[in-house]
């Protein structure tokens, strides 16, 4: 087994083998899974895009009922509910960065709402969601449909980023912690 993560109420692994081949398997309830009932038994997961080894699957995310994919190429898959509470039961091709050079190096999920920190200088932030409660760290444009550079870390060397249920935290290089949103769940 390469990697665990679990949901509110369902889990996706993945398992590798010695030819770089890689499976994705999703049990517990539908609502974050890629079939149309819930299980105990892990379930083969198909990303169409990623071929049949599965090789560029470069690490996956789950969070309530949100599963992501990222592969080696930047592309980040989603199924399960979107931010928006719809319910997508295949893996879907959720966003592509327009740069090659511009490489995913942590995505983390809160309830609604989603960050990804870059390779760019600086250690770049890009968000998307609902930000209802500010765990987006803007006022202005929202909802965010697709992952936005959020403005204000642009001068900032950001090494790490957290997502609660409504709330995000981002630790710079000095290891200071900037907080966004409503912690008061989660």
């Amino acid at each position: 087994m390469e990697q665990l993560e679990c949901g509110k109420a369902h889990t996706v692994i993945v398992v590798s083998d010695s030819q770089q081949s890689k499976r994705i398997y999703a049990f517990g309830h539908q609502d974050g899974l890629s079939t149309e009932s819930s299980t105990h038994v892990p379930t083969l997961v198909t990303i169409n895009k990623l071929g049949e080894t599965n090789a560029d699957l470069k690490f996956i995310h789950v969070r309530y009922n949100t599963s992501i994919a990222v592969d080696r190429l930047g592309r980040i898959f989603m199924w399960g509910e979107n931010t928006s509470s719809l319910k997508m039961r295949k893996p879907k091709l959720f966003y592509v960065f327009p740069s090659r050079s511009i490489e995913i190096k942590q995505l983390v999920l809160g309830r609604r709402h989603g960050l990804i920190r870059t390779n760019e200088p600086f250690g770049a932030i890009y968000g998307w969601g609902d930000g209802t409660y500010g765990e987006l760290g803007v006022t202005e444009g929202l909802p965010f449909e697709k992952p936005q550079r959020l403005p204000h870390f642009e001068a900032v060397e950001v090494v790490s980023v957290a997502a609660g249920s409504r709330h995000s935290l981002v630790l710079d290089s000095n290891g200071q912690i900037y907080a966004m949103g409503d912690n008061s769940e989660d």
